[in-house]
């Protein structure tokens, strides 16, 4: 049985190593407005998208998309397994924000995220690269009315807003819920101090066998 563990390990570890150093490095060029638009469809590998601000990770297959700065949000960048970044109801987007916060992350959870707490949800503060992130988790209808798993998340670095949103159709839940809390957990914020493995509340080895799987897939 220890055997067979450490052979797992060892794969998993593998497959890890091969999706954190050896992929694509795609780089969101910057846009002056918000009337221009990126788009990179259907990776062929799985991918590093950067931006100025930030980087993620993102499955072999998925299409990364964005627009220039606008009132709201300076940089942005969405990822959708499909090739139809309009219309695709699972979609992860990572966002900037125009304005510098005027609280800090446990005042924003405080007045703004605490209040609007229901049943079933769940709200909790997590470390992602090195980077604390106050995390909500919560069923919701998407913009098709469909039931559906969403995420949001929000955090404050280097002077900044950063905002996260995910969601998926919960009939589409088990396909894809784990590649979007991989993506999630991949986002690290430049100029910030070096990263840490994936916190998802597992050990670390855990946390790396499953990005890996994730990831890879």
């Amino acid at each position: 049985m220890t055997k067979m563990l450490i052979g797992a390990s060892l794969l998993c570890w593998s497959m890890f190593a091969s999706v954190t150093f050896a992929q694509t490095t795609l780089v969101i060029p910057e846009m002056k407005s918000d009337q221009e638009k990126f788009i990179k469809n259907d990776l062929t590998t799985a991918t590093l998208v950067k931006t100025a601000y930030f980087s993620f990770q993102v499955p072999k297959g998925w299409t990364i998309s964005s627009v220039g700065p606008g009132e709201n949000f300076k940089s942005n960048a969405t990822a959708t397994p499909t090739s139809d970044a309009v219309n695709d109801p699972t979609h992860i987007g990572f966002h900037v924000t125009s304005k510098p916060p005027k609280e800090n992350i446990e005042q924003f959870y405080e007045t703004k995220w605490k209040p609007k707490l229901k049943p079933g949800d769940k709200q909790s503060f997590v470390i992602w690269q090195g980077q604390r992130w106050l995390l909500w988790e919560h069923s919701c209808q998407n913009v098709t009315n469909e039931d559906a798993r969403c995420w949001a998340a929000k955090a404050i670095a280097n002077g900044q807003g950063i905002v996260m949103i995910a969601s998926t159709p919960t009939r589409l839940a088990s396909k894809y819920e784990l590649q979007l809390k991989a993506i999630m957990q991949s986002i690290a914020i430049q100029n910030l101090r070096k990263p840490v493995m994936f916190d998802a509340g597992f050990p670390s080895f855990v946390r790396m066998m499953l990005s890996a799987l994730v990831l890879s897939g």
